[in-house]
């Protein structure tokens, strides 16, 4: 009976694992993900290492160079890095969940509640870096449990390189990558661990982020780190939200009682939470002095600290240099670190009596809700940040069935940025016919127009061929097809 939950644990994971390299398979392309083939991928490799741009996941963009060289330009291939960055991640949310529940039934509700939020899911599958940097991000905090565990030095070596290459992954994970080495910085010159600290842990993740990213870097300005939002509320929002609602872009609604609880519900613990873990963490510093930490108390340290000091430096960021704080994707990181923290907190609860007989069982629930909230939302069709681009690949076939195919070319008007996910299939699947025309939609006659956001209201003057609600996206023409024999 031990063995049950881990039995679905994994099950649960290969599961979603499948499902993620079914998406990478069949879903459409989008525009960020468009945009970097375009400008980057296809491109000479001196683009990639010498233009900064917040597009560019320096080490994501060569995996898919690599991807591409080898296997072709598809949206399988460009895909297959951030796959195997998912598989990282799922690995890892497995090994963390297990330290701190081990067999027991709280590994299947952890792992659940790390592996199926939707947000998170989007970035496990999607020609993008954050995937891939959360899961070397979770494998270097494993490393070091495992540094903490045994002392053997290859852990320490492992450990920075992944550091190295999550932050050369996605940037998003340079305030958190500092915290972390800040850290265990600062454990190991306690221990007086000096060369391990130098050689074994800053120098080889510190190399492995300079090659990838010095030159780029470079040619950074304060201009190219645009997403996010302007005040802290909004950045828990921005994380919470399309987690709960990822498949509405509407607010939380009195008919979804469920939903709008949990939503409401975490607003309030999430910040109660990161309160709680200020005195836990003095508590622990001032208790290391008399006896060893346990597994769950070493776990919360890395977690519940590389959270602190990750706030602490987006506020300083903001404040001294404005940069936006994190939203959504580039608050990604968020996700785990605070779920792990709160399930090492639950574990050290669970040592208590009376905590194990009430709190821990209401946190269980809380989470085991969160879970099911998330499954109901599982989807194989759109990624929330591009939903306007889940059906573009059809709507291309579609235009392709529709056109007069005696003549050499037909324009194509498309609003931005689907114009880039369009102009993708355009260079990848040598559609020579397909004429885009895409800087003014309003002004540029077409015989075909894709319309979204704000020109979906030229949809009235036209003939509305598709149209896709939820997407929300139109493809119309501007007269009536040829009359076939």
């Amino acid at each position: 009976m031990r063995g049950i939950p881990t039995t679905l644990a994994v099950l649960l994971l290969a599961v979603v694992f499948a499902a993620n390299v079914y998406r990478a398979r069949t879903q459409s392309f989008t525009a960020d993900e468009a945009l970097t083939y375009n400008n980057y991928v296809s491109a000479p490799l001196r683009a990639t290492l010498t233009d900064f741009d917040a597009n560019n996941h320096v080490l994501n963009t060569l995996l898919e160079k690599v991807s591409a060289a080898l296997f072709g330009a598809s949206e399988f291939t460009l895909r297959l890095p951030s796959l195997a960055g998912g598989a990282l991640y799922l690995a890892a949310v497995f090994l963390l969940c297990r330290r701190l529940f081990g067999r027991g039934p709280l590994l299947v509700v952890s792992v659940a509640a790390l592996a199926l939020n939707p947000l998170v899911l989007d970035f496990l599958s999607a020609a993008r870096g954050y995937g891939m940097a959360l899961g070397l991000f979770l494998w270097a905090v494993e490393f070091l449990l495992r540094y903490f565990d045994e002392t053997r030095p290859e852990h320490l070596y492992r450990a920075s390189l992944a550091l190295g290459l999550a932050v050369a992954a996605n940037l998003t994970l340079a305030f958190p990558g500092v915290a972390l080495v800040s850290l265990c910085g600062a454990v190991l010159m306690r221990r007086r661990e000096w060369s391990a600290l130098a050689d074994q842990f800053l120098l080889p993740g510190f190399l492995a982020a300079f090659i990838l990213l010095a030159i780029p870097l470079s040619h950074a300005r304060g201009g190219h780190f645009y997403i996010g939002t302007q005040s802290l509320a909004q950045a828990l929002d921005g994380v919470v939200r399309p987690s709960l609602y990822h498949d509405s872009s509407s607010l939380p609604e009195p008919e979804q009682p469920l939903r709008h609880w949990l939503y409401r519900s975490s607003l309030r613990l999430v910040p109660a939470v990161l309160a709680l873990c200020v005195p836990v963490l003095g508590w622990l510093g001032w208790r290391r002095r008399r006896a060893p930490w346990p597994a769950e108390q070493r776990l919360f340290a890395l977690c519940a600290g590389t959270l602190a000091g990750s706030i602490l430096l987006v506020v300083a960021a903001h404040a001294r240099l404005g940069l936006p704080y994190p939203e959504r994707r580039t608050g990604l990181y968020l996700i785990p670190l605070f779920c792990l923290t709160s399930f090492a907190l639950m574990r050290m609860a669970a040592r208590n009596r009376w905590a194990a007989r009430t709190l821990v069982p209401a946190a269980a629930v809380f989470l085991s809700l969160c879970a099911i909230q998330f499954a109901r939302q599982w989807n194989t069709k759109y990624y929330l940040e591009w939903r306007f681009d889940s059906r573009t690949k059809e709507i291309v076939r579609m235009i392709d069935g529709l056109r007069d195919r005696s003549r050499a070319s037909v324009s194509v008007s498309v609003t931005w940025p689907v114009a880039a996910t369009v102009d993708f299939y355009r260079r990848t699947r040598q559609l020579e016919w397909l004429d885009l025309k895409h800087r003014h939609v309003d002004k540029t006659p077409a015989e075909y127009y894709i319309l979204t956001g704000e020109d979906l209201q030229l949809a009235e003057k036209l003939e509305v061929v598709f149209r896709d609600d939820f997407a929300e996206v139109v493809l119309a023409r501007a007269t009536a097809p040829p009359v076939r024999p």
